[in-house]
């Protein structure tokens, strides 16, 4: 929407917030909130008709020139013969930016410190947004953002009274709201309380309640929805909370997603030894010793070998525009989409960004697999319908990168779930069943990666040196990762029963399943026809998953 900015009007998309993180010689210099100016020099101003365009209306003698709105503050100049030169035509926008004034400051750190009292602040070079992406309302007057420091030591400031004090501790940690057209700073969370790496850590993203309710509670439909990872303070630290923008100054927290529920999905206890690398059986994998006491194995207390650093974290959030939640869980470098019906599903694993990395050529960041700055676009799908794809960062490849995210558990990519798509997944099953552990270099490597709909693949990297199989690549898995476990995965997007993929199970089924039961035996059957515990037979252990979801629904 169209916004009045430190006295300039910008229309839709032609305004960026960007997050900055500078060291500086003063603490007013600091930024932590920059806006940068989309618009061209001599582009037209907002609300013009494209079909009229006259650059001569952007003359200074012209009745329609408004100084105010054009993105040349300082020295930028307009000429007529950049309209003339192709790279400035219309198929690029009229005019080109100028450097020199393309970035305003909008919030130094000073500022924060003004919004919480404290004056005259010396450099804090150790706070900063967490590098992290700043998001909008959903009305776009205002933009969230996350400040993280470090700074335990405490800084000297002025009060309001001009007396010098201490402040002991973190200063700035939290989420915080900027007004645009207003400049109002607010700190909606404060997480100054948080460990270092158990603070809020995530790129945040916003979601109105009339979009999804994600608190089952009675707001109305234009209140925002604030989603940020959990931390000490806000609970549920391996999980996604959200703030209720109600207008409070403390705006009510509520959990979203039970970080327990995503640890389970992806095989991971954050509590376990081993999860860092650390095997009772091997004392070249023990920690150093903490406070002078060594490592004991039969007694490892939580303080000497949990690494919140390591710790499965949420990094970056985003949605679609029917509600659907896509976050980057960081350790185990998974990709994950959260959807509307409250399913989970792993969109993306790490032994595919390791894959990704490799076709990029980038050898020396191989295991590099964040994903991070996600945001969604949309392309066209299977039979043309819409389909979002995910955008991110990839830090491995160092490039942008994006997911097509097809229906889940659509394999093949038609659209639909079908018995081909069951048989696919099933065909990867089978390769851990028959204990075929499938290597990198195999032509359906990657088909088998595809089917791991949990997260839970891990490769040889991923364990100490002294722990790796002989003549195993780091690069291999280390285990099989498709496994009873997906199947569960793969109940929720095709109801075990639901022999004619109709959406609920039935008569119709019964009857599917009546025709095939019991099978011949050694006659390999498929879903159509009631294997639905995909052993390729139709027998007893068919039927109770079908009574099991007897008349269930699924839309």
């Amino acid at each position: 929407s169209a916004i009045r900015v430190n006295g300039t009007n910008y229309g839709a998309g032609t305004l960026a917030i960007l997050s900055d993180s500078s060291k500086t010689v003063d603490a007013s210099w600091q930024k932590r909130l920059l806006s940068w100016d989309l618009r061209e020099v001599g582009s037209p101003v907002a609300g013009y008709d494209p079909n009229s365009f006259d650059p001569n209306q952007y003359e200074p003698l012209s009745p329609k020139y408004d100084p105010d709105n054009l993105p040349d503050r300082a020295n930028a100049a307009y000429d007529h013969n950049w309209l003339e030169v192709e790279h400035f035509g219309p198929q690029y926008g009229y005019g080109c930016v100028n450097w020199n004034d393309a970035f305003s400051s909008l919030v130094t750190v000073q500022d924060l410190g003004t919004a919480l009292g404290f004056y005259d602040l010396p450099v804090i070079t150790e706070d900063r947004c967490a590098d992290g992406n700043v998001c909008f309302s959903t009305d776009g007057k205002k933009v969230y953002f996350r400040s993280k420091d470090t700074n335990e030591g405490g800084i000297l400031y002025h009060d309001n009274q001009g007396k010098v004090k201490l402040k002991v501790g973190k200063t700035f940690t939290g989420i915080w709201s900027y007004e645009l057209e207003t400049g109002v700073l607010r700190r909606l969370f404060d997480d100054t309380a948080s460990g270092d790496y158990l603070t809020v850590n995530s790129e945040l993203t916003v979601i109105p309640v009339g979009l999804r309710n994600l608190t089952g509670l009675p707001y109305a439909d234009d209140v925002d929805q604030l989603l940020f990872d959990g931390s000490e303070v806000s609970g549920n630290v391996f999980g996604i909370n959200c703030l209720i923008l109600d207008g409070s100054d403390n705006p009510p927290i509520y959990e979203v997603l039970d970080g327990q529920r995503i640890l389970d999905l992806a095989g991971i206890d954050p509590y376990d030894p081993e999860y860092y690398g650390i095997y009772s059986d091997d004392p070249t994998t023990y920690p150093e010793p903490v406070n002078g006491v060594p490592y004991d194995p039969c007694n490892p207390s939580p303080e000497m070998f949990i690494r919140p650093e390591f710790f499965p974290k949420v990094w970056s959030l985003t949605h679609d525009k029917w509600g659907n939640i896509y976050f980057y869980y960081r350790h185990p470098h998974n990709v994950y989409l959260y959807d509307v019906a409250g399913r989970i599903i792993c969109l993306k694993n790490r032994a595919q960004s390791v894959v990704f990395n490799l076709v990029a050529n980038n050898s020396e960041h191989i295991y590099y697999c964040e994903n991070l700055r996600l945001s969604v676009r949309y392309i066209a799908g299977p039979g043309g319908q819409e389909m979002p794809q995910l955008m991110y960062t990839s830090t491995g490849s160092k490039s942008v990168a994006g997911i097509n995210v097809y229906e889940p558990c659509d394999f093949d990519r038609d659209g639909e779930i079908t018995v081909a798509d069951i048989e696919f997944f099933k065909a990867q099953l089978q390769k851990t069943r028959s204990q075929l552990l499938v290597s990198i270099n195999d032509a359906d490597y990657l088909d088998y990666l595809k089917a791991d709909l949990t997260g839970d693949s891990k490769l040889v990297n991923d364990i100490p040196d002294s722990r790796k199989p002989q003549g195993r690549a780091d690069t291999e898995l280390l285990d099989y990762s498709v496994t009873d476990s997906d199947i569960e995965v793969l109940y929720q997007y095709s109801l075990a029963g639901n022999a004619n993929f109709d959406d609920r199970i039935d008569l119709l089924d019964f009857a599917i399943f009546t025709l095939n039961y019991p099978s011949v035996p050694g006659q390999v059957m498929n879903w159509a026809q009631g294997d639905f515990d995909l052993d390729n037979d139709v027998d007893l252990n068919d039927l109770l998953l079908l009574t099991e979801n007897w008349l269930e629904y699924d839309d």
